[in-house]
């Protein structure tokens, strides 16, 4: 197994990084770190490093800033072993990590593994806990992806293990956005996004890594929002916005990035993606055009009875996204915005999200 880094200005945490790395009870074939011009000392940490680690390094320095999510994949582009798993800089692996992921990913079918967190603080004291992606294993020929992972947003690279045929090839061209007009898939998204459609994602419940939080992380813990705070902030645009991308998403998969055996399982999910985010954009729409509460709520009805929620059997937005659009369809968006309280529930990757 290979280890694909990427690194900027990541002296503060990266000894302590590296030093979890040689401390694993399946030590990886070698670690690939691709600096994007660091001005730090980040270059002599990984040197002292590679002088005593227990596996080969390889440092490559980039002559031009690619960016952490091209930077990753150029990374991984250059490891030599099948399977692969990523990592950041400023993170702390648990020592079992690579010993859990690698069996999984042993198993039949398995493409990628994802692996519960802790949530810590720079001098690593606990904060919380990852949201659970999901309860049980995901198997692509048998569900669809769940809220999120549509778009490829399932799991940030650090907890993502996989085999390298996930990697993007020249040939598929440019990746389609996620979730959002030009914002392209980033190499985490990719990577979980293609294993869903070609075989099977596993996710591990057990933490097997310190996901540190400070003041110049790139990419944040996932937050909690009340119902209400989620049903006033998006609007029916949003949800045509992602109707369109859904659209795209076919484009693409009917041309050179759908080579692959599920790819037309792919175009009849986004195809269906695209109409029913277009009918629930009708619920919002109707309710801001100030047409009757019954409309609004009939439609979310409709919505409900072709299993736009909790479906098992095609695409769905889930069951925050159901109180949220109930709450919608019943009381208004002026009502939500003048009591905006409740409890706190994961939020909704189904819109931005």
């Amino acid at each position: 197994m290979s280890v694909a880094m990427a690194t900027y200005n990541g002296e503060r945490f990266l000894a302590e990084q590296l030093a979890s790395l040689a401390g694993q009870t399946h030590l990886p074939h070698e670690l690939v770190v691709c600096d994007d011009g660091s001005t730090d000392r980040t270059a002599d940490v990984v040197a002292a490093f590679a002088r005593s680690a227990p596996f080969a390094v390889r440092f490559v320095r980039n002559e031009t800033r690619l960016g952490y999510a091209e930077n990753f994949l150029k990374a991984a582009g250059l490891c030599q072993s099948g399977a692969i798993a990523f990592c950041d800089q400023d993170d702390l692996w648990l020592p079992r990590k690579l010993e859990v992921c690698a069996r999984r990913l042993a198993e039949p079918g398995v493409l990628a593994v994802v692996h519960d967190a802790r949530i810590v603080n720079a001098e690593l004291d606990p904060t919380g806990r990852f949201l659970r992606t999901g309860r049980k294993p995901w198997v692509r020929r048998a569900r669809f992806p769940d809220t999120g992972t549509q778009w490829g947003q399932g799991a940030q690279g650090f907890r993502i293990v996989f085999w390298r045929e996930l990697l993007p090839a020249k040939d598929l061209g440019r990746p389609p956005d996620a979730n959002a007009p030009d914002q392209p898939m980033t190499h985490d998204e990719w990577v979980h996004w293609r294993a869903l459609w070609l075989g099977t994602v596993v996710f591990v419940r057990e933490p097997l890594a310190l996901y540190r939080q400070h003041e110049a992380n790139v990419a944040g813990a996932p937050r909690t929002l009340t119902v209400a705070r989620l049903a006033r902030q998006v609007l029916a645009s949003d949800y045509r916005q992602q109707a369109e991308l859904a659209r795209r998403y076919v484009d693409y998969l009917a041309g050179p990035g759908g080579g692959f055996p599920a790819a037309m399982t792919a175009v009849r999910f986004y195809r269906e993606l695209a109409r029913m985010l277009d009918l629930r954009a009708d619920v919002y729409e109707a309710m801001a055009a100030g047409q009757s509460r019954w409309r609004a709520s009939t439609r979310f009805l409709g919505l409900a009875l072709r299993g736009a929620y909790l479906s098992a059997s095609r695409p769905r937005f889930g069951p925050v996204a159901l109180a949220k659009d109930l709450m919608f369809a019943l009381v208004g968006q002026g009502a939500i915005e003048r009591t905006a309280h409740g409890e706190a529930l994961p939020q909704d990757p189904s819109i931005r999200s």
